[in-house]
């Protein structure tokens, strides 16, 4: 008779995760030691060779993250015993509970400050970039032309084009992002080209628009041009900040797939 073949899916599942909790107790027993002073040289290698082990599986898991796991490695090097068991025993526990704790994130990562940020940039960008062609239009209804010249006119022009570039740079993302998630396959590195090229155009219209910003900046402010031109010239700046900020908080100025 033959002998069922144990399955590699639900049970197995199960299996690592309990095997990852156990790692982690294991890991807090080897800090308390330190913490109590045992033998220092010991308790160091078998931690170091627990946080190895745990390290490729935390890289896949939400909790507790690459800022905790930095933390953890960075008590074990500085020999801090009692933080490193204070900190193990948290996510120990945090594991084996039915409660998410949030930690507070860094400043310049903080969705309070940066999403009002990015708001008023938005506004700032969309309304640079459709007023460019409707500016053109009037112009031409009556029979204007535009007053700059020379490198005036190819600095206005770089700003709104840079406007229009961070825009459509946004909306390449959402349809990435909305196409990886509407099929669950693409997460598994089909896509993987797709975001370093739109990566690198992230890099490419981010840093390069906000260098066309200063660049219309400095043209505005150095000539005798309209207050409201200084005031926006101002504006568009601050935008450009913004989402290069936004853009190295989330991630969108990197290249990898480990994003």
């Amino acid at each position: 008779m033959n002998k069922p073949v144990e399955g590699t899916g639900v049970r197995s599942f199960f299996s690592a995760s309990q095997d990852r909790e156990e790692r982690w107790r294991e890991l807090h027993r080897v800090a308390k030691g330190l913490a109590a002073g045992g033998q220092a040289e010991k308790l160091r290698q078998e931690a170091r060779a627990l946080v190895t082990q745990l390290s490729p599986l935390e890289a896949l898991c939400g909790y507790p993250g690459a800022r905790l796991m930095a933390q953890l490695s960075e008590r074990l090097k500085d020999g801090d015993g009692a933080s490193l068991a204070r900190l193990t025993q948290r996510i120990s526990m945090s594991l084996l509970s039915s409660f998410t704790v949030y930690d507070r994130p860094p400043t310049w990562k903080n969705a309070a400050l940066l999403m009002p940020l990015l708001q008023a940039s938005l506004a700032i960008l969309l309304l640079t970039a459709l007023l460019w062609p409707v500016r053109w239009l009037v112009r031409r209804y009556h029979g204007a032309t535009l007053t700059l010249t020379g490198r005036d006119r190819l600095g206005y022009r770089l700003s709104r084009a840079a406007a229009w570039g961070m825009l459509l740079i946004l909306v390449a993302w959402g349809t990435v992002v909305t196409l990886m998630f509407g099929d669950l396959t693409n997460l598994g590195g089909a896509f993987d080209v797709i975001i370093v090229v739109v990566q690198i155009l992230t890099f490419i219209v981010f840093l390069g628009g906000l260098a066309a910003f200063v660049w219309y900046l400095w043209q505005v402010w150095r000539g005798k041009r309209r207050w409201w031109a200084k005031i926006w010239s101002v504006a568009l700046v601050f935008a450009g900040l913004v989402m290069v900020w936004f853009g190295f908080a989330y991630h969108l100025l990197s290249l990898g797939a480990n994003y």
